[in-house]
């Protein structure tokens, strides 16, 4: 199996939101739960350049990724 890890580009941040929703809904979440989650896991072209975001490649198809977002530390 050959696996590339790249960066990805702002204009893969649609995929990498069906990505995060099929992976999320694989759980078996209800339907009303997956509606309460999809802006946490929809990503922008934003995202993708404000944060470091790499995504797994097999075969030329994307099938995952993972993106790094900074939390703010409270005091």
């Amino acid at each position: 199996m050959v696996l590339e890890i790249r960066d990805a580009v702002p204009n893969e941040a649609e995929n990498l939101s069906d990505i995060a929703m099929r992976s999320k809904a694989h759980w078996g979440y209800d339907e009303q739960f997956m509606f309460q989650v999809k802006d946490e896991l929809t990503y922008g072209a934003e995202d993708v350049t404000q944060h470091p975001t790499f995504i797994a490649i097999k075969k030329e198809t994307i099938i995952g990724f993972y993106l790094l977002h900074k939390k703010t530390q409270l005091k």
